[in-house]
């Protein structure tokens, strides 16, 4: 399935000559229903690739079209998603204060690199559990902000 998702991103973006390398992952959302496209995430290693692709897009919206289906690109993932990030903001705040990298897993959860062990957190309170081990204080009052590096692709049939 990646190697198709590149190609047609090359037929949209060929000035980019994107190659595997451009495209973290690739995976299908939900479950399969009856010949009932499903939505297909897609997550660039750059913030530039995407947001070249939405801009392409935009300005030839006649590009989503694929064989006989026209193909819908969003910014980002599930309203849900979203939300949960929102909750989770007290946690990536301490991390970038204390200069942790983090990204997103998928479906939802934070992964976060501390020497070579990756952590997984899927709830706030597993974070709070974690960076209070690790001796980090977490800030209660912060204002979410929304966090957008992904796109979402999905083919109407």
């Amino acid at each position: 399935m990646k190697n198709e998702i590149l190609a047609w991103l090359n037929s949209i973006l060929p000035q980019h000559h994107l190659v595997e390398a451009d495209i973290e992952r690739v995976n299908f959302i939900g479950n399969a229903k009856g010949g009932v496209s499903r939505p297909i995430l897609i997550r660039f290693t750059s913030y530039a690739i995407k947001e070249q692709l939405l801009s392409t897009i935009r300005a030839s919206p006649e590009l989503l079209k694929r064989d006989d289906r026209i193909v819908q690109v969003y910014q980002d993932i599930s309203r849900e998603s979203f939300e949960w990030r929102k909750t989770m903001k007290p946690v990536t705040s301490a991390l970038r204060k204390h200069n942790y990298k983090y990204n997103w897993g998928f479906p939802i959860f934070l992964k976060v690199w501390k020497g070579p062990t990756l952590h997984k957190m899927y709830s706030l309170e597993e974070g709070e559990q974690l960076l209070k081990a690790w001796n980090i204080q977490i800030e209660k009052k912060t204002s979410p902000r929304p966090a957008a590096s992904s796109s979402a692709v999905s083919t109407d049939n």
